[in-house]
C-alpha cells in the first residue's frame, strides 16, 4: 500500500515525532511511504536517517497568528495562495506517478494535497493533532473554507477525546474518530527511576518554549516553593524552539529572580529518556495540550506527572496517574509540588501505576496498528 504523507512543518515537533514513529512501524506492515515537506529542517534529517523517501515542495499553511492580522499579511497570503495552487499540480502529478493509494495529512495546520488527492480519487486521512487557538495561538485564515475542506476527508483522526469534542462541533461526526498518539516505549522500557530518592528534587518541563506552554507560571511556582523552605530543588527547561522573544523573557525572569542556581536551560535534547530517568516531577503546564507526548514519555520514564487541568493533560492523568493543578495559577502549582514532596511514598505508587498504564495503552505499535486498520477500511 503506497501512502503519501503531508507534513506541514519541517522542524522538531510532537506531530513530526509521531509521524516518524508511525511511518517506521507502518513500513514493517508493507506500507510504502512517501513524504512531502515544505522546507529543509530537522524533519528532513530524520527522514534521511530512517531512509524514508520524501520531496520538498514549498507550500504555505492556511493558519495565521491571532495577534498578527494586517493588510500586509493578507496581500502576502494572496501570493502564497497562488504558489500553493501551482504546487498542488505537482502533488497531483506525484500521486499519479507514485500510484498513491492513500493521502495522509499529518496536521490541521495545512490542507496541501487535498484537491490533488480528490482529483485522483485517492482517499484522505486527516490527523488533527492540535488545539489551534488555545495552544498555538493560531486560527484558520478562512474558517468556513477550512471547515468545508476538513469535511472532504474520508476519515479524520483526533489524538484525544478532548480534541474530538472540540472539532465534533464543526466536523461530520461520522468521519471523526479518536486514536491516541503512541510513544516508542522501547526507549523507556529499561529506565529505573526511583523518584524522590536523591538529595536534590529535579523538576522538568519539556517542549516548545512559547507562552501557551506555561513556562512563566512554572518558574514563579519554583520561586514560591523555595520561599516556602524547599531549597534543594532544581528546574530543567528542555527545548530550544518556539518564540525567541518569549525565551528571552523567561531567561530574564530567571536571572531577575536570582534563580540561576535552581533553573537550568538544557536546549534541545534527543535523549529525553535520560532526562526523565533523573526527573522526580514532570510538569505539563500547557494552556491546552491536545494530547501530550511529553506527558506519556514522562510517565514511561517513571517520573511523577503534575499537570494542568486542561485538554488532553487531564484526560491522560485521569485522576489517578498524576496530580492536577489549576492552569494559570502558580500558587496551585507550588502547593501541589509541596504536597508531592511531603507525600513521597504515595507519589511513588502513583508514578508506578502511571508507567504501567502508559506502557499498556499508549505505545507506537498500538497507534500504528489502529491507523493501519483505518487505511485498510478505505479500500
Amino acid at each position: 500500500m503506497k501512502v503519501l504523507f503531508i507534513a506541514s512543518y519541517s522542524g522538531t515537533s510532537g506531530a513530526n515525532h509521531s509521524l516518524i514513529n508511525l511511518i517506521k512501524i507502518l513500513k514493517t506492515k508493507g506500507v510504502e511511504p512517501y513524504v512531502i515537506i515544505p522546507t529543509s529542517g530537522k524533519l528532513e534529517k530524520e527522514l534521511m536517517e530512517n531512509k524514508i523517501p520524501y520531496k520538498k515542495i514549498r507550500l504555505y499553511n492556511w493558519i495565521v497568528s491571532i495577534d498578527q492580522i494586517s493588510k500586509k499579511e493578507n496581500i502576502k497570503w494572496l501570493i502564497k495562495s497562488l504558489i500553493n495552487y501551482w504546487q498542488e499540480l505537482r502533488i497531483y502529478l506525484l500521486i499519479k506517478k507514485k500510484k498513491i493509494k492513500v493521502m495522509h495529512i499529518n496536521a490541521v495546520t495545512a490542507a496541501w494535497g487535498l484537491n490533488a488527492a480528490q482529483k485522483n480519487n485517492v482517499p484522505i486521512v486527516w490527523h488533527i493533532r492540535e488545539f489551534l487557538e488555545e495552544d498555538l495561538n493560531k486560527k484558520f485564515r478562512n474558517r468556513n473554507s477550512a471547515i468545508k475542506k476538513l469535511n472532504k476527508a474520508n476519515v479524520i483522526i483526533a489524538i484525544s477525546k478532548s480534541v474530538e469534542k472540540k472539532y465534533s462541533k464543526i466536523i461530520n461526526k461520522a468521519k471523526l474518530i479518536t486514536i491516541y498518539n503512541g510513544i516508542d516505549h522501547n526507549k523507556f522500557s529499561n529506565i529505573e527511576n526511583d523518584i524522590f530518592n536523591k538529595d536534590t528534587i529535579t523538576v522538568t518541563i519539556a517542549g516548545r518554549i512559547v507562552k501557551e506552554k506555561g513556562h512563566k507560571e512554572v518558574i514563579y511556582a519554583i520561586q514560591k516553593v523555595i520561599d516556602m523552605g524547599v531549597t534543594n530543588i532544581k528546574l530543567l527547561i528542555v527545548g530550544n524552539e518556539g518564540d525567541f522573544n518569549f525565551i528571552s523573557q523567561i531567561e530574564e525572569l530567571v536571572f531577575g529572580q536570582n534563580l540561576d542556581n535552581h533553573v537550568h536551560f538544557l536546549g534541545y535534547r534527543g535523549d529525553m529518556e535520560n532526562i526523565w530517568s533523573q526527573t522526580d516531577i514532570a510538569i505539563i503546564s500547557s494552556k491546552a495540550e491536545a494530547f501530550g507526548r511529553v506527558t506519556i514519555e514522562a510517565m514511561m520514564g517513571g517520573a511523577l506527572v503534575l499537570g494542568a487541568n486542561t485538554g488532553g493533560t487531564i484526560e491522560l492523568i485521569n485522576d489517578k496517574y498524576g496530580l492536577i493543578y489549576e492552569q494559570g495559577n502558580y500558587k496551585s502549582l507550588a502547593d501541589n509540588i509541596i504536597y508531592a514532596i511531603n507525600n513521597k511514598a504515595e507519589m511513588k505508587v502513583i508514578a508506578k501505576q502511571a508507567k504501567i498504564n502508559a506502557n499498556k495503552n499508549f505505545t507506537a505499535l498500538m497507534n500504528a496498528e489502529n491507523i493501519f486498520n483505518v487505511y485498510k477500511s478505505l479500500k
